[in-house]
């Protein structure tokens, strides 16, 4: 059996199929919606500076002028090529702009998975063996605070603890990792912090119900081989063992 016909090879291919499907399905909703959005791009673009041959020329330029079907199969070519257009604010290739602000995404998003993740691994576990007790109510209580709590509020919070009140750390702005580790650092702690909580909050009840589902498994496993194991010392044999379970199966549940 060739790679390609494997059961995780199919399943690659079709995930990439239905990503493929939904990104173009974005595009073309994105693409109406900003069809029917009020207001003239162009007129926006231009500001002060309108007049009838600026607004004719910016709209042949950007290919505003053409038909909407024309549009849509220049948009959706243009987007599968990396070819986002021209910002009308700064007149930069919007490409270009994504990818200047890429590293500062992936370090935010990167360290925001850390800190969730040191929030919810110990805690999560912590509060499933300790199920039923004041450390498990105190962390789901906790989580739900972490869930609820929106992600822009929290961030005032930790700005004016920690930038307006202590002033340990930047209230804005990014330094990129050539500047330096600690300027780095210190500007990204308090985003991913921000970010990280309430992800950390949603993962911690996750792993809690996956570490009790584990325990509950492991605990039947460990029933059954006991029972079984005391029924062949107490000289059962392998057929009393399924006579046994024979007629406890056929035993009804009685009704509530």
């Amino acid at each position: 059996m060739t790679a390609l016909h494997s059961p995780l090879a199919r399943f690659i291919i079709v995930r990439l199929l239905y990503t493929v499907a939904v990104l173009l399905g974005v595009i073309v909703a994105v693409f109406f919606l900003m069809q029917i959005v009020p207001g003239d791009p162009v007129k926006i673009a231009l500001g002060t500076r309108y007049t009838p041959e600026s607004y004719a020329a910016l709209r042949s330029a950007s290919g505003l002028d053409q038909p909407l079907f024309t549009q849509l199969i220049h948009y959706i070519g243009n987007a599968a090529t990396g070819d986002l257009g021209v910002s009308f604010r700064n007149n930069e290739p919007v490409t270009q702009m994504l990818m200047d602000r890429l590293p500062a995404t992936i370090a935010l998003a990167v360290a925001a998975i850390l800190v969730a993740l040191v929030i919810a691994i110990p805690f999560g576990t912590w509060a499933a063996l300790r199920e039923g007790r004041a450390a498990d109510n105190t962390i789901r209580v906790v989580s739900q605070f972490g869930i609820s709590v929106p992600d822009f509020w929290m961030g005032i919070l930790l700005i004016a603890l920690f930038s307006t009140s202590l002033g340990w750390l930047p209230s804005s702005g990014y330094r990129s990792l050539a500047d330096g580790f600690v300027p780095w650092i210190s500007h990204l702690v308090l985003p991913a912090i921000t970010v990280g909580t309430a992800s950390g909050a949603i993962m911690t009840r996750y792993i809690r119900s996956s570490v009790l589902e584990s325990r509950g498994g492991a605990s039947v496993h460990r029933f059954t081989e006991a029972a079984l194991r005391g029924a062949l010392d107490a000289g059962w044999t392998a057929d009393d063992l399924l006579e046994s379970l024979a007629r406890f199966s056929a035993t009804p549940v009685p009704q509530p």
